[in-house]
């Protein structure tokens, strides 16, 4: 069975000696609708620290895989601060869903550059 194509069923019986076949029967075998969305699960605290991105998905057909913006493959990134990120997600009957996501950013304009702790 192939997901998204017109798919061919046909029904045979065996006598013993004889196979039969009755009429091939079609019908359209569709993706499993999917949807994705980009959160942020840990904001940045300081100026020079990352965002942590995560892609939620709902529904599809089984294993997923991801390619990020960045060109990794994993659920989860680093992102940094400012930046726009997009995922995709492709279940294993090949429908995609596609997530867009912009890493916050700290207002450090007031934080002193020097400070020491």
């Amino acid at each position: 069975m192939s997901f998204g194509e017109v798919n061919s069923l046909r029904l045979g019986h065996f006598d013993g000696s004889n196979w039969t076949y009755g009429c091939p029967f079609n019908f359209d075998a569709d993706c499993k609708p999917m949807t994705a969305s980009a959160v942020e699960t840990t904001s940045p605290f300081c100026a020079g620290d990352s965002a942590f991105l995560k892609v939620n998905v709902n529904g599809g057909h089984n294993s997923k895989t991801f390619l990020w913006s960045t060109g990794e493959t994993t659920r989860f990134i680093y992102g940094q601060q400012g930046q726009n990120y997009t995922v995709t997600v492709t279940d294993e009957s090949g429908s995609t869903a596609t997530a867009a996501i912009t890493a916050s950013s700290v207002n450090s304009q007031n934080a002193p550059s020097n400070f020491i702790l």
